[in-house]
């Protein structure tokens, strides 16, 4: 008996189940031994049972724990919406009193101080350059100030300097550097990083344009994708979504009703009617073509970093000859300039928008001069870059597809007007750039309110984004002078995503050793 005894608990060890098999080994032995063995199985089972009620009552006090993790979570992306909305406001409406002093009274003063000679060709030209090349000066020079808790303040500055006198360059990129900063100052451990950045993102987002949902989507494509996966799979718990809905929500009713900020893009854009058959391939040509527009900023972009790399102009400086540069362009293409999204809003609702050559113009000046604000220092975005570019390309590649085809086929097979196919080539374009398609599709059906928009956006976006991804060049790592001090998600985003989600400052009270989400928000 003890032998037989002895070979099953050798069988026992050998498959590893020694630890969970301690009952039968125990009804072995209490064959062999008697009642003493059985009291000691029954103390041991009575022990075990305790020990799974303790367990039990432990995991009833974690879930308590997750619970008041979430909910105070979800009140601090509350009032992340609530501030980033507000700050959003202020920011836009001291661009725009920038803007209105600087080409009114700033102008005026500096056409009456230059007297007669304000009068000629060249001296007029000074004039109108000098106002971003003055912005310019303004950016640079408080690039020198250290980095510090006022740092925000100092960039929604710079962001204001910029982009009030007229450079190339937009104002979403420093409205999520306001909501990430905002966000930031709420965090108080580590684990709510990522959501509360994430909240921070969507609220500016949907404040900057009237789109909560499109807020939300941009949080989930740019904020809360996980880089440390391969595949780029956005690993979020759900507290995540849940703060980042409420903070959009809550953002675009402060902005929109309490600080009074109207969209500037206008959504009167004519309904394309339902993509049939034969139109879904001009779409797709119409998705390749933006994203070769990206492709040629981002070139652009390489192409004046490397300059800038090579120059001794001394990095202070930089902002203001980039300004005068801009400025001087802007003289005899002013549509280029940043003055809100006016000559966007003519190319969408006029029936009779600028000629093709001219159109293809417009893009090609506004890549140079945006690749060249942004790599001088200039603080900015390219939501609206990337806006106009699209659409200003889909608007030639309209007129293109008309005359190609010929009016007569275009009413047989129910084609688009040109306006139609800008609004498109604007989205795709956004979606290249910031590599977030349903950011970029969703961003236009709440602009434009029209359904019939949804399948053209969704495969025109899709096509621009795997062009990028297909045939894009590795982009320059920016110096930290140059740069937005911002968190890179890869090669691409290095330059463009970046724009968006600023690197967090090292807090001494946060504890934890990397980024990632806590359990404790599952």
């Amino acid at each position: 008996m003890k032998f037989s005894c002895s070979a099953l608990f050798f069988i026992l060890n050998v498959q590893g189940s020694l630890k969970k098999s301690y009952y039968v080994q125990a009804l072995i032995y209490s064959t062999a031994k008697g009642p003493r063995v059985r009291h000691i199985i029954s103390t041991r089972r009575r022990a075990s049972e305790d020990v799974k009620k303790l367990q039990n009552t432990e995991e009833t006090i974690l879930d308590g724990d997750r619970l008041r993790d979430s909910v105070n979570v979800l009140v601090k992306a509350g009032v992340v919406g609530a501030t980033t909305g507000a700050c959003v406001g202020a920011l836009k409406q001291s661009i725009s009193g920038t803007e209105s002093f600087a080409y009114n009274e700033l102008l005026l003063a500096l056409f009456s101080g230059l007297g007669d000679a304000s009068n000629t060709g060249i001296g007029s030209t000074l004039v109108y350059a000098s106002i971003p090349a003055i912005g310019g000066l303004v950016v640079g020079f408080l690039g020198i100030l250290p980095d510090g808790k006022y740092s925000p303040f100092v960039r929604a500055t710079q962001a204001v300097a910029t982009l009030g006198t007229g450079n190339s360059l937009g104002p979403e990129g420093p409205c999520v550097e306001l909501g990430v900063s905002v966000a930031q100052t709420f965090q108080e451990k580590k684990n709510e990083e990522k959501i509360l950045v994430a909240a921070g993102s969507a609220a500016a987002v949907a404040a900057g344009f009237a789109a909560p949902v499109a807020g939300i989507f941009f949080a989930l494509e740019a904020t809360l994708r996980d880089e440390k996966q391969e595949q780029q799979l956005a690993l979020l718990p759900r507290t995540a979504l849940a703060g980042a809905a409420l903070a959009a929500a809550i953002s675009a009713v402060v902005a929109r009703d309490i600080m009074q900020c109207r969209l500037e893009i206008e959504n009167s854009v004519p309904s394309s009617g339902p993509a049939g058959l034969a139109e879904l391939p001009l779409y797709l040509g119409l998705g390749a073509l933006a994203g070769f527009e990206a492709i040629a900023l981002a070139r652009a972009t390489n192409f004046f970093e490397k300059q800038w790399a090579k120059s001794l102009v001394p990095i202070a400086f930089r902002p203001a000859i980039a300004g005068a540069v801009c400025g001087i362009v802007g003289v005899a293409c002013p549509q280029v300039l940043f003055n809100g999204y006016a000559t966007l809003n003519t190319i969408l609702a006029d029936n009779q928008p600028p000629a093709t050559l001219t159109l293809l113009l417009y893009a090609a000046v506004k890549i140079a001069t945006t690749a060249s604000s942004r790599s001088s220092g200039l603080v900015g975005g390219l939501f609206a870059p990337s806006l106009f570019l699209g659409g200003c390309g889909g608007c030639a590649y309209g007129q293109f597809v008309a005359w190609l085809f010929g009016n007569d086929a275009l009413n047989l097979l129910h084609v688009a007007q040109p306006p139609a196919y800008a609004s498109v080539g604007a989205a795709s374009v956004l979606a290249a750039v910031v590599k977030a398609p349903l950011t970029a599709s969703m961003l236009l059906f709440e602009l434009t309110r029209d359904y019939d928009v949804i399948l053209p956006l969704v495969a025109s976006t899709g096509v621009a984004t795997i062009v990028l991804e297909l045939f894009q060049d590795p982009i320059l790592p920016r110096s930290r002078a140059l740069s937005n001090d911002v968190l890179p998600i890869d090669s691409l985003d290095d330059t463009f995503v970046a724009d968006f989600v600023p690197t967090p400052p090292h807090n001494d009270h946060v504890s934890g050793a990397d980024g990632s989400v806590d359990d404790d928000f599952d």
